[in-house]
């Protein structure tokens, strides 16, 4: 807390209890740097600037930082702060005191998709700015499971942590940071199975071609973002398999698909369905018809993941449909992940948090933060760009697609299903979670308390992408 010409006053409950850094109760009026606040036995530090007096008024309720060489006199200090630090042992404070000032000014993330090394790289910059001298020294960074586990880093982790709602936060003081991770690539889809007599479960080529025949005989798309994206996959995939297995109907699917996906990249004037507007003033691209408060920004990764990911796979058949249409596919794609910090059509990966390392889908928030329900179609937005990406030949494109798969795969192994079992709490009795909440943790969907469906949801839409 920054103030210019004020006296900062700090009002404390009646059972709190002022210590210095050995515990023993704190003698006022204080004239040091440092000292604690203990409430339920937790430890909060106060860090103050030099030349400072703290005096109690009120009786015990109010502590009011004021000039040391002043005091009687109440002037405002023409420059003073109040940092406060949670402090996991008291021990700790002369430790946290040391960093407590350098003020983090503006925090940058970097990261890159190396194809050749399959490797994917993080750095995590913070520019901070001291509030004594302005200089610009070292913090201390919080990072939580998905970040440190099976990953390489150029730094060491300090042994001071936190219980947080994701796991054990470690800490590591400076003011760069960088982690590397093995990055397998992404499977778009499977070629032809071969047939083998011998194998007890042989695939069994004519049941794939009835499939795709009773599929052809119904084939069809729905006009909203969410139902209709579902078919646009389906319509897409039945394409692949039928070209990978050369079924006759083929080309009938083929023309489906192309048909499906240039009404929902086109507006025709006059529709009311099938089709993209731009808000300015919002900087977004709204798919109609909406559906689940789509055009309130909630699960739009998920919805246009759906089209996304259907364009890209239907693009591996018939690459004058990518030459066509995907710089609007693009733009779809960059409505919830724009990846250019230049593009002033959109913010800046909308829907997904870099840090927390999962994408959220709430448009609005919610009074226990933000959430998340299907991972599994969040994860789907990432394999839609990822195979686009590399249709058009867009390595920016293909760079956040590999990093935003690789970090929301890593948070949903942590903290949608605790696959370790070290970040849930021992209250929770689940093991797997079906919302994630900032704040809470739930078993449950938005439509239903059935497992099969808190299960399911994180599994749909079946494809080789998530073979995480």
């Amino acid at each position: 807390i920054e103030a210019k010409n004020l006296n900062l006053t700090l009002t404390i409950g009646r059972q709190m209890r002022l210590e210095d850094s050995k515990g023993s109760a704190l003698r006022l009026p204080f004239t040091g740097r440092s000292f604690v606040i203990k409430a339920d036995n937790r430890h909060f530090g106060i860090h103050l600037p030099a030349g400072v007096q703290v005096i109690k008024e009120s009786g015990n309720l109010i502590l009011r930082i004021i000039s040391n060489e002043r005091a009687q006199a109440r002037t405002a200090l023409s420059k003073s702060y109040l940092v406060i630090s949670a402090i996991p042992d008291l021990a700790l404070l002369p430790a946290f005191d040391n960093y407590a000032r350098n003020i983090p000014r503006k925090t940058t993330l970097e990261y890159n998709y190396d194809p050749e090394s399959g490797k994917i790289s993080t750095t995590w910059n913070l520019q901070t700015s001291n509030l004594d001298d302005g200089t610009d020294g070292p913090a201390l960074q919080g990072f939580i499971p998905h970040h440190y586990k099976n990953a390489t880093q150029d730094f060491e982790f300090s042994p001071i942590a936190y219980t947080s709602t994701r796991g054990k936060l470690r800490l590591a003081r400076g003011t760069s940071f960088s982690f590397s991770y093995d990055f397998q690539g992404i499977l778009p889809n499977f070629p032809a199975p071969i047939s083998d007599p011998q194998d007890g479960h042989a695939f069994d080529l004519e049941l794939q071609a009835k499939l795709i025949d009773n599929f052809a005989k119904t084939m069809s798309y729905g006009s909203d973002t969410y139902f209709g994206g579902k078919d646009l996959v389906k319509l897409a995939f039945h394409t692949i398999i039928a070209e990978a297995t050369k079924h006759p109907k083929y080309a009938a699917l083929k023309e489906e698909t192309r048909k499906a996906l240039t009404d929902w990249l086109t507006y025709t004037p006059g529709e009311t369905e099938r089709y993209f507007a731009y808000y300015p003033r919002f900087k977004a691209l709204v798919g109609f018809k909406e559906s689940f408060g789509s055009s309130k920004f909630t699960d739009n990764h998920f919805h246009y993941g759906y089209l996304v990911h259907a364009c890209a796979l239907y693009g591996m058949v018939d690459p004058e449909f990518i030459d066509e249409y995907g710089a609007m596919v693009k733009l779809i794609a960059q409505q919830y992940a724009n990846w250019d910090r230049t593009n002033e059509l959109f913010p800046w990966l909308r829907t997904f948090d870099p840090w927390i390392g999962h994408s959220y889908a709430d448009g609005r928030s919610h009074k226990e933060g933000n959430n998340q329900e299907s991972t599994s179609e969040a994860m789907q937005s990432w394999i839609g760009m990822f195979i686009l990406a590399e249709l058009l030949n867009d390595s920016a494109m293909r760079s956040i697609a590999a990093f935003g798969y690789l970090s929301e795969k890593r948070a949903t192994l942590e903290y949608w299903f605790d696959w370790d079992e070290e970040n849930h709490p021992e209250a929770y009795e689940h093991s797997m979670v079906g919302i994630l909440y900032n704040a809470r943790l739930a078993y449950t969907t938005f439509f239903s308390g059935s497992p099969v469906h808190i299960h399911g949801i994180q599994y749909i839409p079946p494809a080789p992408g998530l073979n995480y």
